[in-house]
This record gives C-alpha cells, structure tokens and sequence, in this order.
C-alpha cells in the first residue's frame, strides 16, 4: 500500500490544517507514510531504516500533545518526517551507510533529533546516504543507490540522495540531511527541491555521524521555500506558529532594491550552454522583480574546491582510517579512493587550509557582500547526468561528476556561508534546472525572501509537484 493521496505531496500547513481539525488524523498520516517508506525500502532504495512501532510511539505523543493543548502553536507537532541516515536515533542504526560499519548502533540521539522530538513532529525513519556521506552522485553499494522520481536512470544526487528521492516522492514534507560539499544542494538540485544549507556552525552536528567536522552543516531538504522556511525557523529558531507566520510575511515582500552579484569569475565558467540559457533568463527576471544587479569578481574562489576537497580529505581519513586500514574490502572503490587520497594531505597543508578558509571569507565579506546582498551561481554545471553503467568502478565519467559536479557548491562550504537552490524549470530531458543563491553569514531570513519572490513567480512546486 501507497502513502494515501489525501497525504501525498502535502505542505505543512496543509497537513497541520488536517491535524488540527482532527488530531486522531496523525496516525493514519503516519501509518500511510510508514507504510509508503517501507516499500520504498524494497523498490527505490531510498530508506535505510524504519522502526514501526517507535514511530507510532512519536504519533501518540503528538496527539496527547494537542490534546493537553501543549503544542498546537507547533507547526510540526503531527507532521511526519524521515532524515538522512547520519542523524542518530538512540537505538537506531548508526552505520554511516557503509558496510565496514554493519551493526552499529546509536548510543545517544543527536541534539536536532531531540529538537524535533520536542516540537512533536513524528520520526518516521532513515534515509539512504551514499556510503559515509562521501560521495555526490548518490551512488551506494551497500543500502543501494536511491531513484530519481523525475528519471530513474539519472542520479539523483548525494549525499542526501534518500531524502531528495522521498521528498520529492511526495512521501513526506521536508527531511533533515547534511551538507559538506553540496550535499543538501545537489540532491535538491538534481531532484527540484529547495536545499537550504545555513551559515557553517548555526547548527549542532552533535550526535550527526561525521565527515569533515570543520565543513559538515545540518540542512533541508523541501519542495517549497515556504516549507523551508517552517523547517528553519522552527528547527533553527526555536519559533512557534505565531512567530513563523511573522516572519512568513516578511519575506513575501519581494525582491525590489535588493543588490544581487552576478559573478564574472568562476562559476560560471565551463557550464553546459543550456545551463547558461536558462539561469540567463532567471538573472533577468530577477531584474524584472525589482531587484539591482551588479557584476561582481569573486576573489580566491577558483582553488576553493581543490582546497575543500583537501579539508574533506585529510578529516575524513582521520577519522575512518581504522576501517580503511582494518578492512578495505569492505569500502567501494570510490571511497577507497577518496580516504587514500585524504592520507596524503599534510597537518602542516591543512593547518595552511584553515588559516585561508578564515581569510578569503574575510575578503568576501569586505568586498563581494560589501557591495551586494545576494549572490547568484549554478549549481550543477551541467545537465543532471545519466547513473554510470558500471556501480562498483569509479570510472572517468564518474570522476568527473565527483570532481565538478560540485564545482559551484563546494567554495561555499569553504567560505561557511549560507546557500538556497531553488528549482527553476526543466532541461530538455524532463529533469530539474536549479540556481543558488548565497549570502553572508547568518543572511538566512534575506535567502528565503529572495528565494521566494523566484519561487513565486515561477511556480515550480505547484506546476510540478501538486498531482493529485
């Protein structure tokens, strides 16, 4: 059985409308759903885990929750969610989606998990990462490699690729995933979804299975700002509905007299001519939307993604080597490659890293964000690509996709900035064209408003992801 239609492809309001005229509707939601993630355990390799009966515990609380009238100003109290694998769960499954960490379990949940627990939404499950979320095409040998709902032969992205696949499914509203490189973003980019990375730091990563601790940020995973937006503020912000509903109206204001940077330099350089055409054509409606653009130079940002890369490299060896030592075998061969080369990185080159992450993020703020308010770039630099044929070799169509695929995303972790990718219409394959949108740190609230007067305009989620 599927996720029922009255449920699928909801927003949060809508949902929250239909629990809060009946709050006994939170256990059929979450059984539907329950039921809807199972199967998709079985047939698009989506979902890591699920634990019916905890889940339906979670589904109790929420209602004695609106019965007590404890949580009805809760805009998440009811709402069923499912987060990335890396999210612990005390009891939960805690092997990063890798083989060589078979069996572990969580010993504690992690500080969001407890947050969420708090406002009552309902933890449905885990999500598929791509094995120890060190990956970008959503590849995994082990918990199997998640569908693209627009294109089954197309990636769908990584490493949040199971909450991409299910979010955009219409199974549930939003999940949680992380983001080191572009992890939030490229999945929601290849999948048309809102991924919203916020500034590095704003949120714990206590009790997140780790990859690069200095890089590694919470994110979200939507198919609308406005869902987004709920997501953040309440998981971020500690705000109830009435607050949300402020600051939901604020940025419905639109986009007229914000400064938006064009850049001449680096992201937009070697991106597939139809990539160019259609972002071209969101520059200029952005134009049209009252905004002002600037051409801007982005300075120290074309060794960025070598440099993150090397960041990623050396703490991700450091931290797995002892299974990349003690069993090989038992690690695809991409990720092999990806730890072997994190061992040639020298402290002393990424002590050097370090020091110029804290510079050039300086230098942007006193130069790029000193002039404009929001920055403007790809995503993928090209059409989302085809699965390659081969799943246990990392091929050279594969080590391109890994190496600049996350071209445009990468510089971002590297600076610590928050970053929105809004989908904007479909290439000529039927599958999702997206842009990004960048700010300075802790520019969220001014991300959402200029993502929204796109969205709004454009309509994406409404043209593409209401069906029923």
């Amino acid at each position: 059985m599927g996720l029922k239609s009255d449920y699928l492809f909801k927003s949060f309001f809508e949902l929250n409308n239909l629990i809060n005229d009946n709050p006994l509707e939170i256990y059929e939601i979450t059984k539907s759903v329950l039921s809807s993630l199972k199967k998709a355990k079985e047939t698009d390799f989506s979902v890591s885990f699920v634990n019916e009966s905890a889940s339906l515990e979670f589904a109790k609380q929420s209602v004695e929750n609106i019965n007590r009238e404890t949580h009805k100003e809760q805009l998440l109290n009811g709402i069923p969610l499912a987060h990335k694998a890396l999210f612990d769960r005390q009891g939960w499954p805690r092997d990063g989606c890798c083989k060589a960490y078979e069996g572990r379990v969580a010993s504690k949940s992690s500080k969001i998990i407890e947050r969420l627990d708090w406002l009552g939404a309902v933890d449905c499950g885990r999500l598929v990462s791509v094995e120890l979320a060190l990956g970008i095409t959503g590849k995994n040998n082990f918990s199997g490699t998640p569908i693209n709902p627009w294109m089954a032969d197309h990636i769908c992205g990584g490493s949040s690729s199971g909450s991409a696949s299910v979010v955009a499914s219409g199974l549930i509203p939003a999940s949680m995933g992380t983001d080191t490189g572009g992890s939030v973003r490229l999945p929601s980019a290849a999948c048309g979804l809102v991924g919203l990375k916020p500034t590095t730091g704003l949120l714990s990563t206590d009790g997140i299975f780790p990859l690069s601790p200095t890089l590694d940020t919470p994110g979200f995973l939507t198919r609308s700002v406005v869902d987004s937006a709920v997501m953040f503020f309440s998981v971020a912000c500690n705000l109830d509905k009435t607050s949300v509903l402020s600051i939901l109206s604020y940025i419905e204001k639109g986009i007229a007299g914000i400064q938006v940077g064009v850049p001449l330099n680096y992201f937009f350089e070697d991106i597939e001519a139809e990539v160019l055409a259609e972002i071209t054509k969101i520059i200029e409606l952005t134009e049209d939307l009252g905004a002002s653009l600037i051409d801007i130079n982005c300075p120290n940002i074309s060794s960025s993604n070598d440099k993150t890369l090397s960041i990623i490299g050396y703490e991700s060896f450091r931290l797995h080597r002892m299974i990349l030592e003690n069993c090989p075998e038992k690690l695809s061969s991409s990720i092999r490659e990806r730890l072997v080369f994190g061992s040639s990185v020298l402290k002393t080159d990424y002590t050097e890293l370090l020091v110029d992450r804290k510079e050039i993020s300086e230098e942007w703020l006193n130069t790029v964000f000193r002039y404009v308010d929001i920055v403007l770039t790809p995503v993928w630099p090209f059409c989302t690509p085809k699965i390659p044929k081969n799943p246990f070799k990392l091929d050279k169509k594969e080590q391109r996709i890994s190496k600049y695929g996350a071209r445009n995303t990468r510089p971002i972790n590297f600076l610590g900035f928050p970053a929105i990718v809004l989908p904007i219409g479909l290439d000529k394959n039927g599958l999702p064209f997206s842009i990004q949108l960048v700010a300075p740190p802790y520019g969220e609230v001014l991300l959402l408003r200029t993502a929204r007067a796109l969205e709004r305009d454009l309509d994406f989620c409404t043209r593409f992801f209401k069906r029923n």
